[in-house]
């Protein structure tokens, strides 16, 4: 259970007089949510067995003097395939829903937020009231090792282990439009694809360090650098 309380300058409501709706400098509101979570993953940090999946209803808006009322439903399921040969296959799907009509430019959703995103359209923030998301990646684990650093006084530090993977990608997902909404529709009602390679660097603590170069739908290409594991 949540609230939030929220206001703008005069700036942004010449910018966009429907950010907080009706040219409103303010919004409060309640929240109240609930998410499922079953993990059953072989480690958190980079997985590489196992599934997980989380599911959950988020109501914005709980009394009738909030200025917000708006529902959001999604659902995740990620699946990790442990292949012959030091080969690893892993697929993410994603699906989200939610009030479509009735709200101001700030509490749209969107496609494009932390790790939801096709690869390629890292840059880009897509928004709309339901979406989907495919990611698939295949790697090779190219090399693996276990470094003891017996002069650290910690034993709990003393071994870094290290592994790099090199993997391709496939990804697609949609989003639909808000009704009457016209900046940024070009990515919107339209497959949305990236494909590319990359490298993995996973170290201990959970770094993991992604090196990706990826094509996307829009004839676009380039060179990613993340920090964290995809999903």
């Amino acid at each position: 259970i949540e609230y939030r309380s929220s206001s703008i300058n005069d700036t942004i409501v010449s910018l966009n007089p429907n950010y907080f709706g009706e040219g409103n400098k303010a919004q409060q509101y309640g929240i109240i949510s609930y998410q499922f979570t079953a993990d059953h993953r072989d480690y958190v940090g980079y997985p590489l067995r196992g599934y997980y999946f989380s599911t959950g209803v988020t109501k914005l808006g709980i009394s009738n003097k909030d200025d917000v009322n708006k529902l959001d439903l999604n659902a995740t399921f990620a699946g990790y395939i442990s292949l012959q040969r030091n080969f690893f296959i892993s697929n993410n799907t994603l699906g989200f829903w939610s009030t479509r009509d009735g709200l101001a430019y700030a509490n749209y959703s969107a496609l494009g937020y932390r790790k939801q995103f096709v690869r390629g359209y890292e840059i880009y923030l897509i928004e709309g009231p339901y979406y989907f998301l495919n990611k698939t990646t295949f790697k090779k684990r190219i090399f693996s090792r276990t470094y003891n650093m017996s002069m650290m006084p910690l034993k709990q530090f003393r071994y870094v282990p290290l592994s790099i993977y090199l993997k391709t990608y496939a990804d697609v997902g949609y989003v639909e439009n808000y009704s009457g909404y016209t900046n940024g529709v070009r990515l919107t009602n339209k497959l949305l694809t990236g494909v590319g390679g990359g490298i993995d660097i996973v170290a201990s603590y959970d770094a993991v360090f992604r090196l990706e170069y990826t094509f996307n739908g829009e004839g676009e290409r380039g060179f990613f650098f993340h920090i964290k594991k995809e999903f």
